[in-house]
């Protein structure tokens, strides 16, 4: 069950990536008028985030993170640099 949830995933995975990114919408609207549909896209504090180092405190509650695989050598990969964000494509 669970390679066949993973197949389905990956089948649908491939698809989206498939579709091209763009900033305007299907709706055709430029990103510089944005606001004018979608108000909370009008502000100063947009993306990216300006992360204000002085205003940051650390939480005992939270967990470290837990790489699975991390350390795994010789796992072939390919990172390319779309423009957008890094899209790294897996055998």
């Amino acid at each position: 069950m669970r390679v066949l949830v993973s197949v389905v995933s990956l089948f649908f995975l491939g698809i989206q990536a498939l579709s091209e990114w763009s900033y305007s919408g299907d709706d055709g609207l430029e990103e510089s008028r944005w606001p004018e549909k979608y108000p909370s896209c009008g502000g100063e504090r947009q993306s990216p985030i300006d992360v204000k180092r002085r205003e940051v405190h650390f939480s005992s509650s939270l967990l470290p993170l837990h790489m699975v695989n991390y350390e795994e050598e010789g796992l072939e990969l390919s990172m390319t640099n779309n423009g957008h964000t890094v899209q790294i494509t897996l055998p």
